[in-house]
């Protein structure tokens, strides 16, 4: 008699989920990669409700396979220094150039301000001049500099190093990049 009551019990409590779920209407979403529009179709009530199209976020980062591409995809020209091998050319929400090598980046941007992404609390910050160039640079010391930060006209510009590097070694990355 138990294993009846538990059977009835069960099929009771699986009939009134799936009239719940029906009632509420459940939802099933694709993702279109072509148009990057997700689409929701919500079903199961009386009156079919028909598809929806949800606008997705758009990706603001699009990498390109070399420097030229990514130039002309953000406007900006980027000179870079002999010792960096790229690796990855990203173009960000149009209007920033970085450039990814092995142990940091580079990035070139048309407004001012900090491009550097960089959030990291440095022992170690200055602000000098480099020729007419007003340079922050962070680091571990003095002597250990991982960023540097800039403008020059109308672009802002950051070199970032993930092993620290000397100021002279900085600085030509600086005077190098533009």
């Amino acid at each position: 008699m138990k294993k009846f009551i538990t059977v009835v019990l069960c099929l009771a409590l699986t009939v009134s989920a799936l009239f719940v779920f029906a009632s509420c209407g459940g939802t099933q979403t694709k993702a279109n990669t072509e148009t990057g529009v997700e689409q929701t179709q919500k079903s199961g009530t009386a009156n079919e409700e028909t598809t929806e199209e949800a606008m997705s976020m758009v990706n603001p980062l699009v990498e390109y396979d070399t420097l030229e591409e990514a130039e002309k995809a953000s406007g900006l020209n980027l000179s870079i220094p002999d010792k960096i091998t790229p690796v990855k050319f990203i173009v960000i929400d149009k209007s920033t150039l970085e450039v990814i090598y092995d142990g940091g980046y580079i990035r070139k941007a048309r407004w001012g301000g900090d491009i550097s992404g960089d959030y990291n609390n440095y022992n170690y910050s200055e602000a000098a001049l480099l020729g007419e160039k007003a340079v922050t640079y962070k680091g571990d010391s003095q002597n250990e500099i991982k960023l540097a930060i800039w403008t020059e006209g109308e672009n802002s510009f950051c070199f970032y190093s993930e092993t620290p590097v000397t100021p002279g070694t900085m600085n030509s990355y600086i005077n190098a990049t533009g």
